[in-house]
């Protein structure tokens, strides 16, 4: 090769001959993580599940992924904050809803962006399973149900933590393609990743035959 094409070019040139896989997406793993909004840390359930949506949104950041959620607050604001914790990205997809006062719901503080919708809380869930490559479930109610089985359906991997609660224990008791069980917050994390990375390789139509 010509000496001032550089490493590049020798990564392109060995792709070509088959030595090397196609070049690595630009885009870091973004994985969503969906549960209730209102939890409350005086109950003891919900003060676990807080607990292990930080520890989720940690151990995901940790390994270099993006955490996406709707943005406001309860399973939504600690994964949050456990990714910047880890010093890495949350990004919120924010619903127009009015809150106890009749003022516009706030996006909770942790997110490194805000993306404000004119939607309402489920026309706006194909915005985020659309944004990320994997999805964790923790505690969640009837919304976090439908955003579950709208992933599933859509072909994007969903890791439900047995234990939290609500919608994903209920979800942790089925048998469906598409949908994985965890018990611990960093398995569940790995898993998710993990998923999320072999689910980009077939979005991007890069997967082995095998």
């Amino acid at each position: 090769y010509e000496g001032d094409v550089g490493v590049a070019s020798v990564r392109l040139d060995a792709y070509a001959l088959g030595l090397l896989g196609p070049p690595a997406s630009s885009q870091p793993i973004a994985i969503a993580v969906i549960g209730m909004d209102r939890l409350y840390f005086e109950n003891k359930q919900h003060a676990a599940a807080l607990a292990s949506a930080f520890r989720i949104g940690m151990h995901l950041a940790g390994r270099g992924a993006v955490v996406v959620t709707g943005g406001l607050g309860g399973v939504m604001e600690a994964a949050s904050c456990g990714a910047r914790t880890m010093g890495g990205a949350a990004v919120g997809i924010i619903p127009s809803i009015v809150d106890d006062e009749g003022g516009r719901r706030k996006p909770n503080a942790a997110q490194i962006l805000s993306i404000a919708t004119s939607l309402d809380q489920r026309a706006r869930m194909p915005l985020i399973i659309d944004s990320v490559d994997a999805v964790g479930v923790v505690h969640g109610g009837g919304g976090t149900r439908v955003e579950a089985e709208m992933a599933l359906g859509k072909g994007v991997p969903v890791v439900t933590l047995a234990g939290s609660g609500g919608v994903a224990d209920q979800l942790a008791t089925e048998q469906r393609a598409g949908l994985f069980v965890e018990g611990d917050p960093a398995q569940a994390a790995g898993t998710s990743i993990r998923l999320a990375e072999q689910h980009r390789l077939i979005r991007e139509g890069r997967a082995s035959n095998d």
